[in-house]
C-alpha cells in the first residue's frame, strides 16, 4: 500500500509538474502571437505663424519604429491621414495662421501585430518678429531735408512690402508705407539745430509682433553768405550807397534781418528786404581809402559771416561866386558865396580875393557869404577868386576882368 501511495504521489506531481510546463508554452505561444505594444513620439513643432510647418513623428514598441504605420493625425479638429515611411516617422505638412494655442493628436489604430495608440500634444503659435533697420543719418545743415532710410524685414530676412510704419522725429509722427524691395523713405526738412531724435514703428497685426527702432542725427547751423555790391569813387561829403544781399548756402533770400554795417570803424545797421537786400547810404567824412565790412552775427540756425570792401573817396569841387562888385570913392567892395558842389554853403572859410595883383583873405559867414572892401587905382579891376585847396576840397580860382 505504501508503495502504492508513493507512486501515485509521484504521479501527482509529474502532472502537476506537467500541466505548469503546458501553462508555461502556453504563454509563450501568446507572447509570441500577441499584438506588439505601441506609443507614438511627436517631435517638437515649430510655434511661428503663417509658415509651413512639418508635424512629425513615429509609432514605436520597444523594438524600434514601426514602417509603414497608418496613423491620423489630427491639427486643431481637421484630420488628415498618413503613412509613415520604411524607418517609421510620419510627416504632415501644415500652416497656422492664427496665433494662440492649437491641439495636435496622432492616432495609430494598430492591427494584429501592434496595439493602438494616441499621442496628444500643444504647441502656442506666437506671431512672427520683424526687424526695422535704419540706415545712418549724415549731418544735415538747418533748412536743408533730412532724409531717413531704412528696411523692414522678418525674422527670416524676408522683405515686408507695401507696409504701414509710422516714423516719428522730434515728437511729430508722419504715416509711410514700404516699396516693392521693404524700403521706406521719409524726407523731412531739417528745423531744430542739435540733436534729432527719430523713432520707426510697425504697429504689428495678426502674423507680426509690434517693434520699434529709435536713433538721432544732427543739424548744424547753416552757413550764410553776404556780398557787397561794388561801390563807385564818391566826393567827399557826398552820400555813398552800400549795398548787397543776404542769402543762405542754397542761395535763398534771408529777408528781415538786421546786418551791421561798419565804415572806418563807425558801425550802422541796415535791414535786409524780402528779396535779401539791403541798402544803406551815409555821408563820406574821409578821403582815399574807406573800409566797409558787413556782418551778421549769427543765431542759434545759422553762423556768424562777414563781406569786406573798400570804396574811394575823392576831394570834392568848390565853387566861389561873384555876386556884386560895388565901387565908391576909389574902394571896391566885393560880395559872394563859398559852396561846394551841393551848393551847401562853407561857412567861416577864407576864400582869397586879388584885386589888380594884390590878395586878401576874406571869411565866409555862417551862410558862406564873404564880403570884402578895399580901394583901387585906374578905370580897369582884374578880380581873381580862389581857395587853395586841402585835403578833402580841390583849388579853386577864377579871374574876371571889370570896367569901372
Amino acid at each position: 500500500i505504501q508503495n502504492l501511495q508513493n507512486n501515485l504521489s509521484y504521479a501527482n506531481n509529474k502532472i502537476n509538474n506537467q500541466q505548469q510546463q503546458i501553462k508555461q508554452l502556453q504563454e509563450a505561444i501568446r507572447n509570441l502571437t500577441a499584438p506588439k505594444q505601441t506609443s507614438i513620439i511627436i517631435n517638437p513643432i515649430s510655434d511661428k505663424i503663417n509658415q509651413n510647418i512639418n508635424i512629425t513623428g513615429a509609432v514605436i514598441t520597444t523594438e524600434g519604429s514601426v514602417a509603414k504605420a497608418q496613423v491620423t493625425v489630427n491639427i486643431d479638429g481637421v484630420d488628415q491621414t498618413v503613412t509613415a515611411d520604411a524607418k517609421g516617422t510620419f510627416t504632415v505638412q501644415t500652416k497656422f495662421t492664427t496665433p494662440g494655442q492649437k491641439t495636435i493628436t496622432v492616432t495609430y489604430t494598430g492591427d494584429e501585430k501592434y496595439t493602438a495608440s494616441t499621442k496628444t500634444t500643444k504647441v502656442n503659435i506666437v506671431k512672427n518678429d520683424v526687424i526695422i533697420t535704419i540706415n545712418e543719418i549724415n549731418d544735415v545743415v538747418y533748412t536743408n531735408n533730412a532724409i531717413i532710410t531704412g528696411k523692414l524685414t522678418d525674422s527670416n530676412d524676408k522683405e515686408l512690402t507695401n507696409t504701414n510704419l509710422k516714423v516719428t522725429v522730434n515728437g511729430k509722427t508722419s504715416n509711410i508705407a514700404t516699396d516693392s524691395k521693404g524700403t521706406y523713405t521719409l524726407t523731412t526738412k531739417a528745423t531744430k539745430v542739435g540733436t534729432n531724435n527719430v523713432t520707426v514703428t510697425y504697429t504689428g497685426n495678426t502674423n507680426y509682433n509690434k517693434v520699434s527702432q529709435k536713433t538721432t542725427f544732427k543739424i548744424i547751423k547753416q552757413n550764410l553768405i553776404v556780398t557787397i555790391d561794388n561801390i563807385d569813387p564818391v566826393r567827399f561829403k557826398e552820400n555813398v550807397t552800400i549795398s548787397g544781399r543776404f542769402v543762405d548756402g542754397n542761395n535763398k533770400p534771408i529777408g528781415n534781418t538786421l546786418l551791421t554795417i561798419t565804415i572806418n570803424g563807425k558801425k550802422y545797421t541796415a535791414k535786409t528786404n524780402t528779396q535779401g537786400i539791403y541798402k544803406l547810404s551815409v555821408r563820406v567824412t574821409q578821403i582815399d581809402t574807406n573800409n566797409v565790412t558787413v556782418t551778421y552775427a549769427g543765431n542759434n540756425n545759422y553762423n556768424k559771416c562777414t563781406a569786406n570792401a573798400t570804396f574811394k573817396a575823392i576831394k570834392q569841387n568848390l565853387g566861389i561866386t561873384l555876386d556884386s562888385v560895388k565901387t565908391a570913392n576909389g574902394k571896391v567892395t566885393v560880395t559872394g558865396t563859398f559852396t561846394d558842389e551841393e551848393e551847401k554853403p562853407l561857412m567861416n572859410s577864407n576864400v582869397k580875393v586879388t584885386i589888380n595883383g594884390k590878395t586878401y583873405t576874406a571869411k565866409t559867414d555862417n551862410k558862406g557869404i564873404y564880403t570884402l572892401t578895399k580901394a583901387y587905382t585906374g578905370n580897369n579891376i582884374t578880380l581873381t577868386l580862389s581857395y587853395d585847396g586841402n585835403k578833402n576840397y580841390n583849388s579853386f580860382s577864377k579871374t574876371t576882368k571889370l570896367t569901372v
